[in-house]
């Protein structure tokens, strides 16, 4: 079996989350886990690893990042890239753990991808368990009160009323 993306070891061939074939709308040596909503069924997220960067797949990527993997996380309750890495992520950074993200995708379910880092998952509600798309979250942003101008973090509540941060 090989990995598709180049970026190490192999995953499962089709894991469950990932769609089948290869979607057109990705470049090539990307794909992607999607998950949809419990309540609707509709589009909630998308985890995407990609062999380039963003700015380097349009050529102005800076050269000490050139030729890095990324994951990418596209969701109704926002969107954040991650640069991966093989020497696990430093606490409170923009670094994923390649092996670790690869091997939770790989498993293909929201919790796996969780355990790794609760923000790559916004729109799943662990005690549920489930995904909801954004229509289906009530979100706030959290402000330091010593720092009114301080964003802290936005939390939200699922449709059964379980509180958690999605993003800080």
């Amino acid at each position: 079996m090989t990995d598709p993306t180049g970026l190490g070891p192999a995953l499962p061939a089709r894991p469950r989350g990932m769609p089948d074939g290869v979607d057109p709308t990705l470049p090539d040596g990307a794909f992607a886990a999607t998950f949809e909503c419990a309540a609707c069924g509709a589009w909630a997220m998308r985890l995407v690893v990609r062999t380039k960067g963003p700015a380097e797949e349009l050529g102005g990527e800076p050269a000490f990042l050139r030729g890095t993997a990324w994951l990418e996380l596209e969701s109704g309750l926002g969107g954040a890239s991650f640069r991966m890495t093989d020497e696990g992520a430093p606490p409170d950074s923009a670094f994923v753990d390649r092996t670790a993200i690869l091997a939770a995708i790989g498993e293909g379910t929201p919790e796996a991808i969780y355990r790794v880092d609760l923000e790559l998952v916004p729109n799943w509600c662990p005690r549920c368990p489930a995904v909801y798309c954004r229509d289906h979250w009530r979100t706030w942003e959290v402000f330091d009160p010593d720092f009114p101008a301080w964003h802290e973090e936005t939390r939200g509540s699922c449709p059964n009323g379980h509180e958690r941060m999605l993003s800080d």
